[in-house]
């Protein structure tokens, strides 16, 4: 499934995941998705407790989980379970272990979100990347022989990751020549945010497309301009000079002001999702306030 940020892949795989488990209470799933404030493991998650579907969310240690000890720990769980997220925080550790981890894995629904961070660190690190990735694709290959497959995709978000053509053209071709079209899905169109968001996001998508020039629209699809639902329109502040010991409390004042006009009359009381950060430019020396 290939789309960019928000037009959907991670709540199509999890509707298939629940689908899978609500038609047979025998039916084992297995969900790989990535450590980090940018995954979409509460998605998951609240939607199986939602779905009433018992599940464990495992998070390996790359120091002394082996492929086989990963395996081990998610049959176990599986006794009890029907679904088992393994939330990966050591990228690198997916990359050695993966393959191996799925090639164990026996009669498990295998399912992958954000799958483009494999492919960001393999280009990164010294592995032959065109081995890994064969093996990575025929892996997948031999599950979905038996079992569901589903793996969501975005190489956009890595692009600068991706800069070498050579690679790019060949993971483009090699899963051109692995996946019929009947195998590939992509969405265009940005679900998540307003009609002003989104059309701010397909002007910066588009700019990163640019530089990817030999990529497929299917692998790399554009987004649509425009989404159904129109919100408020965005609002910038733009704070100068600010002293850092008043700067938070000025922050999530405004924010909650901003957070409060859309919520109803309830009231924002925690702040502690709001993070504040200076940053010194380099060159000139001037502190930027980010939040």
């Amino acid at each position: 499934i290939y789309g960019p940020a928000g037009s959907g892949k991670s709540v199509i795989l999890c509707g298939k995941i629940i689908q899978l488990a609500q038609s047979d209470e025998q039916n084992r799933i297995v969900l790989f998705i990535f450590a980090g404030g940018g995954t979409n493991s509460y998605l998951y998650r609240a939607s199986f407790v939602r779905a009433d579907i018992m599940y464990e969310l495992i998070t390996p240690d790359s120091y002394k989980d082996t492929a086989a000890v990963l395996c081990e720990r998610i049959s176990v769980s599986m006794l009890t379970n029907q679904i088992v997220i393994v939330e990966q925080e050591d990228v690198l550790t997916m990359i050695k272990s993966q393959t191996e981890v799925m090639s164990l894995l026996k009669d498990h629904h295998i399912f992958i979100d954000d799958v483009h961070c494999l492919f960001r660190w393999i280009s990164l690190e010294n592995v032959n990347r065109f081995k890994v990735m064969e093996e990575f694709i025929e892996t997948l290959k031999k599950v979905s022989g038996s079992a569901t497959c589903w793996v969501a995709c975005d190489v956009v978000q890595n692009a600068f990751d991706l800069s070498d053509g050579n690679y790019t053209s060949y993971l483009q071709n090699m899963l051109v020549s692995q996946l019929p079209p009947t195998q590939r899905l992509t969405l265009s169109q940005n679900l998540r945010n307003t009609s002003d968001l989104a059309n701010v996001l397909s002007i910066i998508r588009n700019q990163y497309l640019e530089t990817m020039p030999d990529i497929s629209d299917w692998m790399s699809p554009k987004q649509e301009l425009g989404h159904f639902i129109h919100g408020p329109r965005p609002v910038i502040h733009v704070i100068d000079n600010l002293d850092e010991n008043t700067q938070r409390n000025l922050i999530c004042a405004t924010v909650s002001n901003e957070l409060n006009k859309l919520n109803h009359g309830l009231k924002l009381t925690d702040h502690s999702a709001i993070d504040i950060t200076l940053k010194t430019e380099p060159r000139t020396g001037n502190r930027k306030l980010v939040a």
